[in-house]
């Protein structure tokens, strides 16, 4: 370049017109695509925000739902736990009733049972009946049932009908 005096000049020269005018094309075309740049990465940031929003929204439904599940799961073990021991007693017989029915068939007809305690270890068995022989008959027959062990003769009473009252007691296997 020329080296150019201004103070003499009294026109402005065509150099620099033309330095004056390529300095604002460039600064103009700088401003322009900053500002291209700019716009995109505002509208990239706004769309990540956005996506940030539904994922956050969706993350919440899910534990919400994760929670209801969990629950529903509970609810559903603890049914099936009630239905499978419902359906239990439903499908076998107590097993205490079935030893009364058995008792109960063993008795002969001149004895009466006066009263019977079954609890998970013990069984206690009040009988009248007219002879300490039908007694120990008795409590042999009983005690040859598969749920009773040790079956004995634990006290005689007398009745007031010139009969005996005979306490029989043992211990109950697992029922």
């Amino acid at each position: 370049m020329k080296d150019i005096n201004f103070i003499n000049n009294q026109k402005p020269n065509k150099e620099i017109l033309n330095w004056i005018k390529v300095s604002l094309l460039l600064i103009v075309i700088t401003i322009c695509t900053m500002s291209i740049i700019t716009v995109k990465q505002l509208l990239k940031i706004s769309a990540i925000k956005q996506e940030i929003r539904e994922y956050t929204y969706k993350k919440e439904n899910l534990n919400d739902a994760l929670k209801k599940k969990n629950n529903l799961k509970k609810q559903q073990k603890k049914l099936k736990k009630q239905y499978d021991a419902i359906n239990k007693l439903k499908s076998t017989p107590k097993k205490s009733f079935a030893l009364l029915e058995n008792i109960y068939k063993v008795i002969p007809q001149n004895t009466t049972l006066k009263s019977i305690s079954i609890t998970k270890k013990n069984i206690n068995l009040q009988v009248s009946c007219p002879d300490e022989k039908i007694a120990n008959w008795l409590a042999k027959q009983i005690s040859d049932f598969p749920q009773i062990k040790n079956l004995k003769l634990a006290s005689i009473t007398k009745s007031n009908n010139n009969g005996f009252i005979f306490d029989i007691k043992g211990k109950i296997n697992k029922l």
